[in-house]
């Protein structure tokens, strides 16, 4: 019977966020013991646990209570993993944190990486109706464009307390029961996911190829140097030529390596189009130095089959390099953090 009744019973796990002085621990401590403290404690951080029954099945219901947040709090990723749902609260007495709790939802959603996320938005303190900021219509106006339900409380009369966690059930229970909708988000996340690694794939193979080119652009203007200072051409055009689009390669490479590496964009295409010129001049040059027949280029016609592989391999290499930039520097990719949904 026991086990019975432990394989009947599921576990449910909720995180109440808001501004401070909301009532986070009021409309925890009346949901959990049904009790209102009589004076105002700042919370740190609180977990509490209740049993209810819920459509015929008993549920323990985990609520993190935490500390007020604001527009500087950095949400740790114990705010997302494992939790099934959020109570969004704010104080229909207080504009600011109405305004706030805009924020907070920003922050969770971006945490999470998906917009699908069980949560109600709260209206506390009603008993102050007096001293009302928040209208009830703006407030269902923002939760419908949240696409949340959208309740009104007071934890101080215990009205709507029960309520709330009712509602976040529910939301539960509709996301689970959307089989269609899960499966796609799914097998959108998992593409997402890999796009992600997909693109770290690229960008590291791209810094290699940008390094290769900055290896290239040094080994040109080292042979430039060297040519020029020796005996081998009678003109030293072609070894100004080398150590000109050397010292280019090497300056652009390393421009574009800093692109990558900050996915700078216009870093990136300056380096693209920079390293297509230099492609160019290196096909112009090579074709005039096999085709003509120049003394000054004796030394080099007579090692034509060094020249054409070695211009061949390093033209293959900067034009792979350009491509792949240039596809890094279009695609935008989404990346996010894994959201672990427990059943």
């Amino acid at each position: 019977m026991q086990v019975e009744q432990q394989q009947q019973q599921r576990q449910r796990k909720f995180v109440v966020l808001g501004f401070s002085a909301v009532g986070k621990s009021a409309l925890t401590n009346q949901f959990v013991h049904e009790h209102f403290p009589d004076y105002y404690n700042p919370t740190i951080e609180a977990t509490f646990h209740k049993v209810v029954r819920f459509k015929g099945r008993d549920t323990e219901i985990l609520i993190r209570d935490t500390a007020g947040q604001d527009e500087y709090t950095i949400f740790h990723h114990r705010y997302c993993v494992g939790v099934h749902g959020y109570v969004l609260l704010y104080s229909v007495d207080n504009r600011q944190s109405f305004e706030m709790v805009k924020i907070i939802n920003e922050k969770l959603l971006n945490l999470i990486g998906t917009d699908r996320v069980p949560r109600v938005l709260v209206g506390n303190k009603i008993d102050l109706d007096d001293e009302r900021k928040v209208s009830q219509e703006e407030a269902r106006a923002l939760a419908d464009s949240w696409g949340c339900p959208f309740v009104e409380c007071s934890a101080k009369i215990n009205h709507n307390i029960g309520k709330i966690f009712s509602l976040l059930l529910n939301e539960i229970e509709k996301e689970e029961k959307d089989d269609t909708h899960t499966d796609s988000n799914c097998l959108s996340l998992c593409r997402r996911v890999l796009s992600v690694r997909h693109k770290q794939t690229l960008d590291t193979f791209s810094s290699v190829l940008i390094c290769a080119t900055l290896a290239i652009g040094l080994a040109t203007a080292i042979i430039g140097a060297i040519l020029g200072l020796g005996a081998h051409l009678q003109s030293s055009w072609l070894s100004y030529l080398m150590l000109v689009v050397g010292l280019f390669t090497l300056l652009m490479s390393f421009l574009g390596l800093v692109g990558i590496r900050q996915s700078n964009r216009d870093f990136q295409l300056v380096y693209c189009v920079s390293l297509l010129l230099v492609v160019v001049v290196q096909l112009a040059s090579v074709s005039y130095l096999l085709a003509s027949e120049c003394e000054s280029c004796t030394y080099v016609q007579e090692r034509r089959v060094s020249v054409v592989t070695v211009s061949f391999v390093s033209l293959l290499i900067e034009i792979i390099a350009v491509a792949l930039s240039f596809y890094l520097r279009n695609s935008v990719v989404e990346e996010i953090t894994a959201y672990q949904m427990l059943p």
